[in-house]
């Protein structure tokens, strides 16, 4: 047992220090294998962690990136009830990154942390940050961020009050005034047919009928693309 923890601190020394290496492609490559030293992670989490954490605000996106994709890695490594209190709120603002592929990424990341925690931890601790996200969008990019981790949500299989509550966002998105968000929340519609009953399948059959005379082409790609899958 000793021998492993001088093991796992000598790996973590250079770890640390290319860690904050001034070159971002020093740091990327760091990241990138990341789950190589999941093992050892939860040993030396209390000096890990925060040196990491710094990375989620890193001047250049493909460290935040990496940052973002790691996540799951994360969760798996230290345990959900730590990923919990000191890594979420680090994903949550990663939703509202400047950068179009840092947010996707974060999205993305809900099928993976789904599989590691389930229904219940989403609904309890992602579902109340992308709602209240919603309400005081001020931006329609944000709307469609939103969207995606509904679109993510749906390839991961939920069921329940999750379920209910990705729905409800995605419903409100095909009335949405911009199209950007309108045919984003067709693509999430999509997804989610293939885990909604038939019971959940009108409200948004009736919505993405209306939308099949929208002024906006790729709306009506979308509707027609999403009212395909719904009949099927």
């Amino acid at each position: 047992m000793r021998c492993r923890s001088l093991t796992a601190r000598f790996f973590f020394f250079f770890f640390f220090f290319f860690l904050q290496d001034e070159a971002p492609e020093v740091r990327l490559n760091v990241l990138s294998r990341l789950s190589l030293l999941a093992d050892w992670m939860e040993p030396l989490s209390d000096s890990l962690m925060p040196s990491v954490l710094e990375l989620v605000k890193d001047a250049h996106w493909r460290v935040r990136l990496a940052i973002v994709g790691a996540m799951p890695v994360f969760m798996s490594a230290l345990g959900t009830a730590y990923f919990t209190s000191n890594m979420l709120p680090a994903l949550e603002e990663s939703f509202a990154d400047s950068v179009a592929k840092v947010r996707l990424e974060a999205a993305n990341a809900l099928i993976e942390l789904h599989a590691g925690a389930g229904d219940e931890w989403l609904q309890a601790n992602v579902l109340p940050a992308l709602k209240e996200k919603w309400e005081s969008s001020t931006y329609y990019l944000q709307r469609i961020t939103i969207l995606e981790a509904c679109k993510s949500l749906g390839k991961a299989k939920i069921g329940g009050e999750l379920l209910n509550d990705v729905s409800e966002l995605t419903l409100k998105g095909l009335s949405d005034p911009v199209p950007n968000v309108r045919f984003a929340a067709c693509e999430a519609a999509h997804s989610l047919f293939s885990v909604l009953d038939a019971s959940g399948l009108p409200p948004f059959k009736s919505k993405l009928e209306g939308l099949l005379t929208d002024g906006d082409e790729d709306v009506k790609y979308y509707a027609t693309q999403a009212l395909d899958a719904c009949a099927a």
